[in-house]
């Protein structure tokens, strides 16, 4: 606390010459771009790498490198509207398995739209595809072609997918034969990593065929087919217990638990045994995950995340090895050892990605040789990253709000225009790190605040309070309370204070001029909730309907919570930006908005980018984003402080 509260006053003492402002069109197709790189993954034998990248406007290619010829081949390619690539993975030195995607709008006028899911396997040199499983043999739905149970990496030739029965798929002819058990009523299963069926969890339906509030984790040993419950946890809220894979001798589990209050990370005999042994836990943050890396998928790392990403890593070696490449490198970046050839020798690093986009080398553990590979955003190298650091301001109830603010570079930090820029989720939070959005508004000349009001996940059960649709109320106050923070430390001018959401963070930034109107000059809402008893609508023909309406508010606080059925509390000129193929928040919520400001006499503008979904994923429609919502700003009317 005491080092952010020195480095705050370092950024704000400072007085550089002030800088010309940029063109706001040509910096926006600069900040727009999509990541040159992204599910950058290390082949078995260490030589070959495959990522995918920007393909045109909106597509994707993926691609497989030789890194010591350095040449480049795409095996893949999606048009990023009507197909996309969600993931790929190395089956083997000659084979690939990627997971795609296409979204088709139905006829049904209570669904918008379907994602189906197809596998393929794809040959790493780039020969031919085959599309893997069968045409509505998954029986969870008609929808996909079967999910990969499990890669069987001993197998060069096989898969094993799930298809309401397992099947050994060969991934060059398509030919299955029946594998093992017979799938059975369950919530999830999870393969030891050598194909077999070790763990299932059974979520129970009510007699109208939704979830019930409960899992219940079950596993058997390699020896036995007796299923043994190691735990339950409720669905809503924080997990009380999350299962997180086999560690790779198959012998024990990996599990997340509570410790005073916060997710822990447990070690378990993979027996049925109610036994654990503490791995890791954080006094102040939760345990978002493990990291897995190699040949068999081992957990090397827990993850965590303080004000950036932390890795609390098993393995000495890797641990020895990430400190010692931060202690050498130039400005002693971050890095994080993501990958790992079968045998050992080469790791995939990412370096840096805090106060840039990042870049991946390959590290030789036999020569010690760093070679770079991929900068995830090239084009912007030449142009000043924004000053981050973390601050935590009070609530009004007293309550220290963590939270992260950019300072535009070449500025004075005193009297500026400024945004508040609250997270989606709302089960997220914000960290340290390169942000597109927050990055072009500073280099525009405003200062950015990210709050993690409560609500956000990461700093265990007592700040979540059950996620902040649920507790909008006090979310929202938080949200606020940082606007009059900026004004009160001197950082913000009054009079220019803004304030920007994605997703959750567009109901924010309109639900926060509901309940504070005048406190901002404009509003940017990109494809926002507007409506909670929409959003609960929209779960009726989905079996997790009734856990959805436990997560958010109901009755007149639902009402009072929503921004669509308050429009005319609203002072602020507002903005929206919505995908037509928005499968996370129904674009709805942004025409029923749109409507409800029109009605109330709010200044306020619809933007609709067809064929793209919730994230817009292309380059023209974020830099569109970008010059269009800075415009938004800028012409934003005067008008007096808030009191």
């Amino acid at each position: 606390m005491l080092r952010a509260v020195l480095m705050l006053a370092a950024l704000l003492a400072a007085t550089p010459a002030i800088a010309q402002t940029p063109d706001p069109v040509a910096l926006a197709n600069a900040y727009g771009g999509r990541e040159a790189a992204f599910g950058v993954r290390l082949s078995p034998d260490g030589d070959h790498l495959l990522y995918m990248a920007p393909d045109g406007d909106t597509g994707t290619a993926v691609v497989v490198t030789d890194i010591t010829a350095g040449i480049n081949k795409a095996v893949l390619k999606s048009d990023g509207k009507f197909f996309d690539v969600q993931r790929c993975e190395w089956k083997s030195d000659a084979r690939i398995i990627c997971r795609v995607a296409a979204i088709r709008f139905t006829e049904k006028a209570e669904i918008n739209a379907v994602r189906l899911m197809r596998t393929l396997s794809i040959a790493a040199d780039g020969t031919g595809s085959v599309e893997l499983g069968a045409l509505g043999g998954y029986c969870q739905s008609s929808l996909s072609t079967g999910l990969v149970f499990d890669m069987l990496v001993d197998d060069p030739q096989h898969i094993i997918m799930d298809m309401c029965s397992y099947k050994r798929v060969d991934i060059v002819n398509n030919t299955q034969q029946p594998y093992g058990d017979a799938t059975e009523q369950k919530f999830s299963t999870a393969s030891d990593g050598r194909g077999r069926l070790r763990y299932r969890a059974y979520g129970d339906l009510d007699p109208n065929g939704y979830l019930r509030d409960m899992v219940v984790h079950q596993i058997r040993s390699k020896t036995t087919n007796r299923w043994e419950s190691i735990g339950s946890s409720r669905l809503t809220g924080l997990p009380q217990f999350d299962f997180l894979g086999f560690e790779d001798s198959g012998d024990t589990v990996l599990v997340t638990k509570p410790v005073d209050g916060r997710q822990a990370l447990f070690r378990m005999p993979a027996t049925g045994e109610i036994t654990s042994e503490l791995v890791f836990a954080h006094p102040q943050v939760d345990v978002d995950g493990v990291l897995r890396i190699g040949k068999y998928n081992r957990p090397v790392a827990a993850i965590y995340t303080l004000d950036s990403r932390h890795y609390f890593y098993f393995d000495d070696s890797l641990d020895k090895r990430s400190k010692a490449l931060t202690k050498v490198l130039p400005g002693n970046p971050p890095v994080a050892i993501l990958d790992e050839s079968w045998d050992g020798r080469y790791n995939l690093v990412l370096v840096g990605g805090e106060h840039d986009g990042g870049a991946y080398y390959r590290y030789d553990t036999q020569t010690r040789q760093l070679g770079l590979l991929l900068k995830v955003r090239p084009g912007l190298e030449s142009r000043p990253a924004a000053a981050e650091t973390r601050v935590d301001y009070p609530a009004g109830d007293g309550a220290m709000v963590p939270a992260y603010l950019t300072l535009p570079p070449g500025k004075p930090g005193r009297g500026l225009p400024a945004i508040i820029m609250p997270h989606g989720g709302p089960a997220a939070r914000d960290a340290l790190g390169f942000d597109w959005l927050a990055q072009y508004y500073a280099q525009l000349g405003y200062v950015v605040l990210k709050p993690n009001y409560r609500g956000s996940s990461g700093y265990g059960a007592a700040w979540f309070q059950g996620n902040a649709f649920k507790g909008w109320r006090t979310a929202m106050a938080d949200i606020n309370a940082g606007a009059r923070w900026l004004v009160a430390q001197g950082i913000a001018d009054p009079a220019q204070l803004h304030i920007i959401g994605w997703s959750y963070g567009g109901y924010a930034a309109l639900q926060a001029n509901v309940v504070d109107p005048g406190l901002y000059r404009s509003v940017v809402a990109i494809a926002p909730v507007t409506d909670l008893k929409l959003l609960i609508k929209d779960k009726v023909y989905y079996s997790d309907y009734s856990l959805s309406r436990a997560e958010y508010a109901q009755g007149q606080d639902a009402i009072d919570g929503s921004p669509a059925r308050n429009a005319g509390r609203i002072k602020a000129p507002v903005l929206i930006f919505q995908g037509t193929k928005d499968l996370n928040v129904d674009q709805e919520h942004a025409r029923v908005m749109d409507a409800a400001l029109a009605k109330a006499g709010v200044s306020h503008r619809l933007i609709v980018y067809p064929d793209l979904d919730h994230q817009l994923e292309s380059a023209s429609a974020r830099a569109d984003l970008l010059a269009k919502s800075a415009a938004w700003l800028a012409a934003a009317p005067q008008r007096s402080p808030p009191h």
